[in-house]
């Protein structure tokens, strides 16, 4: 008896696997043949049912339903009862493995299945036509066999069919939208904008995209409209359209800068596009405001100097009275020659630096010098702000004795005076 257990241990061993009390209670020992139930209880058998994860009981009751080791690697992650229901619905092995592999996926690392499919529901989509391949491509999109046969009957394949479906859209529909050259995504659009197919072609071939349409409808805008209207959004076309103005016209005055607004203003006033131009040149853009320069006797180019120095077109008329040459900075006297001066005025700042008389000094500003004579005014002490009215030319020798020529002003009134 010894002598016999270390023999079974021996073959144990080397049968490469561990096999303890519970094999060898389930009968398996030497190979033998168990003629009554055709079931292979050798140690060589138990080895690969153990290989692959089964007891010996369940190793025992697989291999009651006709499977060998490599099959049920298969079959014993599936509940025992599952599987024999295969055989129930008429699957014999091989052919329920095709199905429950062929339609599911593994775990990643693993053999466990995900989302098997169960016999009865196997036996639906094989009666209706499809391999387990094709149950799978369906599946995956969520369709059932009678679904799958509608979707595939009109030339559908399983992913775009799942598109359209998960956008709400049944077979005639689908086929519709689809005729009309969108896709399942795109027809979502239109169609949540209430449009039909057609309408929807016809925009779309336009080049309109439903996102960009449904403001252009809400406002009353026509296709043809909207294509006339497309340089502008639907929200400013409205406006241009509201003040009369053709799509041509308003794209004119639009490119000059002049918006709707004022360009209702403009034309209202008689002026033109050309002459809006010029005054918006000026500084001016609005109608109001170049009536009220034309009104002070100002032209579009007579105003720019002064609007530039923010001149209302009041005090300009009043200014330009003694300043007949018009108005100009300190920079421009800088640059002009002294002997050019007389009759131009000019806006003024700088300190004194040498007092010539009571009522005459001579300033300077970025160490340029100009004089200003006060006439029967006294010359400030320390600094000078103000407008000045040119009278041509000084001539005087400073410290390091060289002869300087340098602008003779005079201010043009105490009102346009800052003096400390």
């Amino acid at each position: 008896m010894f002598a016999r257990f270390i023999l079974v241990l021996a073959l144990l061993g080397s049968c490469g696997c561990t096999l303890t009390k519970p094999w060898i209670m389930s009968g398996f020992s030497k190979p033998v043949e168990n003629k009554r139930q055709s079931v292979r209880r050798d140690l060589t058998s138990a080895e690969k049912w153990s290989n692959i994860g089964c007891s010996p009981a369940d190793s025992l009751r697989w291999q009651m339903t006709g499977s060998a080791s490599s099959g049920a690697i298969y079959w014993h992650h599936v509940p025992f009862d599952t599987a024999t229901s295969w055989h129930a619905a008429g699957f014999n092995t091989d052919s329920a493995l095709d199905w429950i592999i062929g339609t599911s996926t593994t775990e990643n690392n693993s053999r466990r299945l995900l989302d098997p499919i169960s016999p009865s529901e196997a036996a639906t989509w094989k009666n209706a036509g499809f391999t387990p391949a094709e149950t799978k491509s369906w599946r995956s999109v969520h369709m059932t066999s009678s679904e799958a046969h509608e979707w595939k009957s009109k030339d559908f394949a399983p992913t775009e069919a799942g598109n359209w479906k998960s956008n709400g859209f049944t077979v005639p529909q689908s086929l519709a939208w689809h005729a009309a050259g969108l896709e399942a995504d795109e027809a979502k659009e239109w169609r949540d904008r209430k449009f039909s197919p057609e309408n929807a072609r016809r925009w779309k071939q336009a080049g309109v995209s439903a996102q960009h349409v449904t403001d252009w409808v809400e406002k009353g805008f026509s296709l043809a409209e909207i294509l006339d209207w497309s340089s502008f959004d639907a929200g400013s076309a409205q406006e241009w359209r509201s003040y009369g103005f053709k799509p041509q016209e308003a794209k004119k005055w639009s490119s000059a800068g002049i918006g709707a607004i004022a360009a209702r203003g403009w034309r209202g006033a008689g002026y033109s596009l050309d002459s809006a131009r010029r005054w918006g040149d000026a500084g001016i853009y609005f109608a109001g405001e170049a009536e009220a320069w034309k009104k002070a006797g100002f032209t579009s180019r007579d105003t720019k100097q002064w609007n530039e120095k923010r001149f209302t077109p009041e005090k300009a008329k009043e200014l330009r009275r003694s300043c007949p040459r018009g108005m100009y900075d300190l920079f421009d006297l800088f640059r002009t020659n002294p002997y050019e001066t007389v009759g131009s005025c000019y806006m003024v700042g700088g300190a004194q630096i040498q007092l010539l008389s009571r009522t005459v000094a001579l300033f300077e500003m970025f160490s340029v010098p100009f004089l200003i004579d006060f006439g029967k005014r006294s010359a400030p002490g320390q600094f000078y702000k103000g407008i000045v009215k040119g009278l041509g030319a000084y001539r005087y020798v400073d410290a390091m004795g060289r002869l300087r020529t340098v602008p003779r002003l005079t201010p043009i009134s105490p009102q346009t005076d800052t003096v400390l």
